[in-house]
Formats: C-alpha cells, sequence, structure tokens
C-alpha cells in the first residue's frame, strides 16, 4: 500500500467511478446550486464535463498515467459547461501539464501535480470566493502534500479531511458573501471526484452517498436554505473592472481557434471582454481557447472572440429563465418584493428533438409539436410554455412551417399578454434570431432585429434521394442533393461533394459563418471525411458544426 505508484490503468478506473458519481450525484448538486448564480445546472455541468473527458479517453485510449491525465484534460476543455466546468477543466490540465511523461506516479508526484491543478484553477479566476470548489482544490493540495510522507492512506484521509472542513465552513451566497451551514454546490462536486479517487487510488471506503444525504438536508435545515426571494432578486456581482451588472444576463461559452497567435493572445483576449460582463475565464489548451461569460450581450461577446479566430462549441443559456425556472420548483408561486422576471421572453416551436436541443443550449425553450398527440396537443403543450415564462410579452420563433397555425391557435387561447409569432425558414435562422433577442428590448424592436438576423442567413438542405424522379435526366437514386429555394442545385454520390457545392452557391466568398446541423443518418465518420475536405476547400471560413435529430434532411446548412 505505501509503495503504490498510480498507473494509467488505475487513474482511467479512478475517473469513471468519479463520472458515475457525478451523474448520481447531480440533481442533489444542482439544488444546492447558489453562486454565482443560482440557475440549478452546476451538477448537470459538471457531470457533462466530466463526461466529455472520458469520451476523450474512450475515442483515444492512452496507457500511462501523464498521457490518460492529458488526454482527459483536453476532452474536458473541449466539453466545459458553466463557471463550475472551465474552473474544473482548468484543474486537469494544471495537473496534467506539470507531469513529463511519466508512466507510474508516486505519491509524492500525485501530491505535487494535485498542487499545481490547484493554482492553475486559482489564476483562472479573477477574484477567487472562499467556500467554493477552488477552496477544496487548495486545501485538499495543502492536505495531499503534508501528509505524503505518511502514505497513501493517511494523506488520502487528510485531503477528505480538508474538503470536509470547506464543506462544513459554509458557501457563498448570490453577492459572494459567505453563509455558514450552507453548502456550495461546485465545492460538493468536487469533494464528489476527490471522494472517487481516494477509493480507487487508496483504497479507503467512503460512504459518500450518506455525505451526499447529510449535505442536503444541512442544505435544507432550519435558517440555512437560501429563501426563494433570494434566487429571484438581481444581486450585484462585480465585473472584472469593478462594473456592477444586476439581473443575470446570458452564460455565454465558445472555443476560439487560435493557431499562432502567440501566448499574448489570451491576454489580449481578456481584454476585449473584460467590460462586456463578468465572471469571465479564459483557458489555452493547444491551439484552442476557451472562454466563458456572464453577459447581457452574448451577440458582442461572440463578436469579439470571431475577431481572434474561428469559433465553436458556441453555447448560450439565458441564467434569468434559469432562475426563475428554479424558483418555481422549490417556492409557490407568488411574486416576491423585488423580483425580477424578464419582460419580454422567447420560446421556439421546432420539429424534432435535435432542434430543440440547439435552442436550449442556446437559453431558449423549445416546444417539439410534432411529438404531443396531434393539435389539441401541441395548443396544450405550447400554450403551458409560454405561461410557465411568466413573462407579459412572448414571442414564439416558429422553425417548421406546419406547426404556425398551432402556434397561432395557441396564442389566441391564453387571453391576455402580448404575443408574437415570428417565422424561421431553417434552424440556423432561427439559431442567428434567438442570439440577437434581449428581454429588456420592446417586442417590435426584437422582431426587427431578429428579422434582420435570419435576413443575414441563407439556408440550403441536404437530402438524400429515393425517388429518381426528383433528379435530373438520367440520375439515379440514392444519390445527395443539394437545394437552395426548393431547387436542386447540387448532386453527388456522396454529401461532401454536395455540402461543398451547396456553400458556394450559398455565397462562400461574402460569408463570414456556416453553420451546418446534421441530419439523424449521417455517421461520424462521414462527417469527419466532410469536414476534412471542407477545411480545405474553405480555409479562411468560420464553421459551427451541430449534431440535430432531424430525419427529411441529412444536412441543414446556414450561410451568414
Amino acid at each position: 500500500m505505501e509503495d503504490r505508484r498510480l498507473d494509467g490503468q488505475m487513474l482511467v478506473q479512478a475517473l469513471e467511478a468519479a463520472g458515475r458519481r457525478l451523474s448520481e450525484a447531480g440533481p442533489t448538486i444542482n439544488r444546492l446550486n447558489v453562486f454565482p448564480v443560482p440557475d440549478a445546472d452546476t451538477g448537470t455541468n459538471l457531470s457533462l464535463t466530466f463526461d466529455a473527458g472520458l469520451r476523450a479517453l474512450a475515442e483515444h485510449p492512452a496507457s500511462g498515467a501523464a498521457e490518460v491525465l492529458t488526454r482527459f484534460a483536453k476532452g474536458l476543455i473541449f466539453g466545459a459547461r458553466g463557471n463550475s466546468g472551465v474552473i474544473l477543466s482548468q484543474f486537469f490540465l494544471g495537473l496534467a501539464g506539470s507531469l513529463r511523461g511519466e508512466v507510474e506516479l508516486s505519491l509524492t508526484r500525485w501530491s505535487e501535480a494535485w498542487n499545481r491543478g490547484a493554482e492553475a484553477a486559482y489564476r483562472a479566476v479573477e477574484k477567487p470566493v472562499e467556500g467554493t470548489m477552488l477552496s477544496i482544490a487548495r486545501d485538499t493540495a495543502r492536505a495531499w502534500i503534508e501528509g505524503s510522507g505518511d502514505g497513501w492512506e493517511a494523506a488520502a484521509r487528510a485531503a477528505v479531511a480538508a474538503a470536509e472542513s470547506v464543506l462544513e465552513g459554509g458557501a457563498p451566497d448570490p453577492s459572494g458573501r459567505r453563509q455558514p451551514g450552507v453548502v456550495d454546490s461546485g465545492a460538493l462536486g468536487f469533494a464528489v471526484i476527490l471522494d472517487a479517487f481516494v477509493e480507487t487510488l487508496a483504497g479507503i471506503s467512503l460512504p459518500w452517498e450518506a455525505d451526499i444525504a447529510v449535505v442536503a438536508e444541512r442544505r435544507r435545515g432550519d435558517g440555512m436554505a437560501v429563501s426563494s426571494a433570494s434566487m429571484d432578486e438581481d444581486p450585484s456581482i462585480e465585473c472584472r473592472r469593478g462594473e456592477s451588472v444586476g439581473g443575470y444576463g446570458y452564460c455565454t461559452e465558445c472555443l476560439i481557434h487560435v493557431a499562432g497567435q502567440g501566448e499574448s493572445m489570451t491576454a489580449r483576449l481578456e481584454q476585449s471582454l473584460c467590460g462586456l460582463g463578468d465572471s469571465l475565464l479564459v483557458v489555452q489548451v493547444d491551439e484552442w481557447v476557451k472562454v466563458h461569460i456572464h453577459s447581457f450581450h452574448p451577440g458582442t461577446v461572440l463578436e469579439h472572440c470571431l475577431s481572434f479566430g474561428p469559433l465553436d462549441r458556441i453555447k448560450i443559456d439565458n441564467m434569468q429563465m434559469q432562475v426563475k425556472t428554479k424558483s418555481l420548483e422549490v417556492a409557490p408561486a407568488i411574486p416576491q418584493p423585488g423580483s425580477s422576471v424578464p419582460r419580454r421572453s422567447l420560446v421556439a416551436a421546432v420539429d424534432d428533438e435535435g432542434a430543440a436541443r440547439l435552442f436550449e443550449g442556446a437559453g431558449v425553450p423549445a416546444v417539439v409539436l410534432s411529438e404531443v398527440g396531434g393539435r389539441s396537443g401541441a395548443v396544450s403543450v405550447l400554450s403551458r410554455v409560454v405561461q410557465e415564462t411568466g413573462s407579459a410579452e412572448t414571442a414564439v420563433l416558429v422553425c417548421q412551417s406546419r406547426s404556425e397555425a398551432d402556434v397561432k391557435r395557441a396564442l389566441r387561447t391564453l387571453g391576455s399578454g402580448v404575443l408574437r409569432v415570428i417565422r424561421a425558414g431553417s434552424v440556423p435562422e432561427g439559431l442567428a434570431a434567438a442570439c440577437v433577442f434581449e428581454p429588456t428590448r420592446p417586442l417590435d424592436e426584437n422582431e426587427r432585429r431578429m428579422k434582420e438576423a435570419m435576413a443575414r442567413v441563407r439556408s440550403g438542405f441536404i437530402r438524400k434521394v429515393s425517388d429518381s424522379g426528383s433528379l435530373p435526366p438520367g440520375a439515379r437514386s440514392g444519390l445527395y442533393e443539394g437545394m437552395v429555394d426548393g431547387q436542386v442545385v447540387a448532386v453527388g454520390e456522396t454529401i461532401s461533394p454536395v455540402l461543398l457545392g451547396l456553400i458556394e452557391r450559398l455565397g462562400a466568398e461574402e460569408a463570414e459563418l456556416v453553420t451546418v446541423i446534421w441530419g439523424r443518418r449521417v455517421s461520424a465518420q462521414e462527417e469527419r471525411a466532410v469536414r476534412e475536405q471542407v477545411s480545405v476547400k474553405f480555409p479562411g471560413l468560420s464553421f459551427e458544426w451541430l449534431r440535430g435529430d432531424e430525419t427529411t434532411y441529412d444536412a441543414v446548412v446556414g450561410v451568414e
């Protein structure tokens, strides 16, 4: 036991155990979520971030300890979600980056690496707050180092005790003030990861399920839970330049490809973004930079990021709506003094679950009307979703032509409030419109801006044809055809040449961004082949590759 050295297989087992535990503990962690925004998603974000690292290991297996941790850390950064996910990815990047290709790790090297991870996580945050996952990372690092001379079991128990001490010390409220008796969601998530490592690497059995239950009960205890009013109020969180942002805005994230720009690029990027919001995190790994920021102007943020390189993995969440949803789940639906419900909201009506996921990822509630049991069911579901926004004015963005009549019928049944139906010709057009919607703007102005955004997007569609009668004379069924405005403009035996021709027809010479949403039938292998050819054909274009669930088309393309 005392001479044990960690190899790659043991680390993979520990990482997989931590992933399982995060998934199981996710709902409890979500319920504790208060700082910096009480949006009830920290458990989900940590679990999905961890899953991204595990997928990277599954797709590119590694053997040595350093190689395993490096592959895992890079997977985290590409899949990091939310504040907690980005900080967690920075921790593992720091941990892995301190290693020098070791196949096995001694307790001393493991402790040193854990400490480097904690230091890296702290560097990623401008103003660290006590009681969060940063505190656990720091204090457990000290415990690993101080206990390393006494063997694995002693060091591991010291690390667990340090984590418990942070949890018992209280968590920050939305303003950042530490509240004794309240457990921070990110801190608990990190403790769950630590417990999995301790059990796997040091052979210590920990009753973590009981600990989770105790934490949840403590969080609900007398005088310890955050009131429903505090979830609805507009906190003032300091920006990096000391400015105050009321409300919550949008959690905006993306990856930037920054090949060949030098180490000073991240500092310039931070300076460019620092006045646009708070909770800013900028993390670089190889040729990619992960950006996370809470801002009221996600479109402006993305424009700034785009000036540094092509964007990928764009994600925008409406935090005000997330907070409202959480408060409805845990408290009676009674308006609280000083509550801040968005006056205007946006809802999307779409054709499939894949499109719904894309809009929900952008912070827009989505309804799949084709799956709710006829017209009466569609009317009922859409009416309920509109009412749940709690807003006085609602715009419904229709991204499927056959649903518009149902949408208008549903809105007529509501009987009160200002309601607006806005049509999008495709999902890329709808996503462009969603990005410019602002709850603080009048509905007329929002509609104008959304239509302007959609007008800047030209849409095309690719499908595999089963009826040769729809093809030009002499063509065979089973070919792919690309369509613009209902007209076939490209035909090919594989999807790659059709996509290339479609992009050219849609205006590649003047384009800034191309969005490709894959349908259900396109395999991962086909997607990789297409992306390689596209990068050669259009080296100066920025592409956003998304996975949908479309069954009518194999790809939907938007050129902006």
